[in-house]
Parts: structure tokens; sequence; C-alpha cells
């Protein structure tokens, strides 16, 4: 779970201006960028074995916020 405060996620489509504290999510599964999106229900068709995910939190015009604002969790499929 990921919980973010002060900040509003916002559709990334229908926002492309900087707004101060709002913007999108960033997702990498093993370094490789998944998508830009705003809301995430799964991750499908990983390969088994280890992964590592990381979540940046970025600005409306897909820049990362400064200092960087991430997550990273380590997990394994079967």
């Amino acid at each position: 779970r990921l919980n973010v405060t002060n900040f509003q996620l916002v559709d990334i489509v229908a926002n492309r201006q900087n707004v101060e504290n709002q913007g999108h999510l960033l997702f990498f599964i093993d370094g490789k960028e998944q998508r830009s999106v705003y809301t995430v229900t799964s991750v499908a068709n990983l390969e088994k074995g280890s992964h590592t995910l990381t979540i940046y939190l970025e600005n409306n015009d897909k820049t990362h916020r400064s200092p960087l604002v991430y997550a990273t969790v380590k997990f394994m499929t079967e």
C-alpha cells in the first residue's frame, strides 16, 4: 500500500500544466517503465522470480519532483 499526502493524484491525459502539489505516479518494474497512471489495479505477465517495483511521484508535465519522491519494494512471483 502506498499513501500519498499533501498531493493530489490527477489524470495524466487531462492535466498537462504543472499545478502545485498535483501530478501522477510513474511505475517501474525491474527498471523498466510501465506507464504513468493515477490508479492501478494489477500487474500481469511477470516471469516467475524476484522483482523490484519503484513508484515515482511526478509533476503534471512528467518531470520528477525535486527532491525525488519515490518508494521501492521487492517481491516474488511464483
